[in-house]
């Protein structure tokens, strides 16, 4: 079951990530937390080169971010198992949140970084077959919050080579050929290639500077104005 295969690669992916934060699978505790800011800001002397170089250790924050996205991946896998789609949803977006963050720590390494982009990968699907499978009340402005907060996420997946270019343009792609007069279908599908799209034009990708990249933005922000103002 795919909802299995999910959360045998969550522990895959925990277990590595745990190991380079040097602690167990625990939560931090705002104590503990403190603890190890004192000890940073209660260091005096000359600085060494030690203090200068980069940091190894994950924050406690950090591994407070992946120890609570562990948490939301199995709710999520629980709920899509027994069909509940909607805590189902919210709890993968919540999840993607949290990894998220925790690409922004530099100590990640690069191999768990990218091991950690491509569950999000996974989660980023899920979540869109969870909002397509939505046959009654589609609401399109819940819709447009899912994919708020995108830009961030994919800009830091983009920092570890996740290629926005390419998954904007399969989901544009995709839209063309499934969405035809269904509003919901395309609603979902252009908004989440609209956001990649818009994240690869920011960043250093050469091929997103296309003039057919662009136009494809422009037809989508024109489509997607369009069914909002129909569906109010």
């Amino acid at each position: 079951m795919a909802s299995l295969e999910k959360k045998d690669q969550l522990d895959d992916v925990m277990s590595l990530v745990m190991a380079q934060s040097g602690q167990e699978e625990e939560e931090v505790t705002d104590e503990q937390a403190a603890a190890v800011i004192a000890e940073i800001l209660g260091g005096g002397g000359e600085t060494s080169a030690e203090d200068l170089a980069p940091r190894k250790t994950l924050l406690p924050y950090t591994t407070k971010c992946l120890d609570q996205a562990k948490r939301a991946i199995r709710l999520a896998v629980g709920y899509d198992t027994n069909n509940q789609k909607t805590e189902a949803l919210d709890s993968y977006e919540q999840a993607i949140g949290l990894f998220s963050e925790s690409l922004e720590d530099e100590a990640l390494s690069d191999k768990n970084a990218v091991r950690i982009v491509q569950s999000m990968e996974s989660y980023l699907d899920r979540s869109i077959e969870l909002q397509l499978s939505q046959t009654e009340d589609q609401d399109y402005t819940s819709a447009s919050n899912v994919t708020s907060a995108r830009q961030r996420t994919l800009t830091n997946m983009v920092k570890h080579n996740f290629n926005t270019l390419k998954r904007g343009v399969s989901l544009y792609s995709r839209a063309k050929k499934t969405g035809g007069g269904d509003d919901w279908i395309t609603f979902i599908l252009f908004t989440e290639s609209l956001e990649c799209l818009i994240t690869a034009l920011k960043s250093s990708n050469a091929s997103a500077k296309s003039p057919m990249v662009s136009k494809c933005i422009d037809e989508m922000i024109t489509k997607l104005e369009d069914i909002k103002a129909k569906n109010k």
